[in-house]
């Protein structure tokens, strides 16, 4: 009974991993056919549907932490810069999720998205306006929770070889509103 319940899990987590390498198929990121941008969209939706799932079964394990430190914040670099609005607004979701959920583990991932990601994405004046606007609603609802906001400023911002990510987004937020 043991021996199948694990095997179980080793699948389980063999499939999770296997969707966000499949996330992460590239393709020129100016033509996306509509098939690969289908299998992307339910590829995401299925992630972010697992990572929901009420269930202990992602509780924290080794492995799982291995899979979400580097093939699914991969594949949230990759599929935020889409040009397809549903694959980088899923993409924007299951980052948003995975701070409300995992930031503790994820420290410098989430400040290496946050860099590579958002602050990009505000920064840049040939980002979108879905772009822009999906970044700073996704940032917006990270800041919310008074906690998140509190630990955000503490681990990026407060020592000296941290990155000032609070500083950072703060000012391109103030940017971009002074752009419109």
């Amino acid at each position: 009974m043991i021996l199948n319940k694990q095997r179980g899990f080793e699948t389980m987590v063999m499939l999770f991993e296997n969707l966000c390498k499949l996330s992460c198929k590239d393709q020129n990121q100016n033509e996306l056919k509509p098939q690969l941008v289908k299998s992307k969209v339910i590829t995401l939706e299925i992630i972010l549907k697992i990572l929901e799932s009420p269930s202990s079964i992602f509780a924290l394990n080794i492995k799982i932490l291995y899979i979400l430190k580097g093939c699914l914040c991969e594949a949230i670099m990759k599929n935020s810069f889409s040009n397809e609005r549903s694959v980088f607004t899923l993409a924007f979701s299951i980052f948003s999720f995975l701070v409300e959920k995992y930031r503790e583990h994820l420290k410098t991932e989430i400040a290496a998205l946050v860099e590579t990601v958002f602050l990009k994405i505000l920064d840049s004046s040939n980002s979108s306006f879905n772009h822009l606007n999906y970044s700073l609603f996704v940032l917006s609802k990270v800041f919310c929770d008074a906690r998140c906001c509190l630990e955000f400023y503490v681990n990026y911002d407060c020592t000296e070889d941290n990155p000032l990510l609070v500083q950072k987004i703060i000012g391109s937020k103030n940017f971009y509103v002074l752009k419109i």
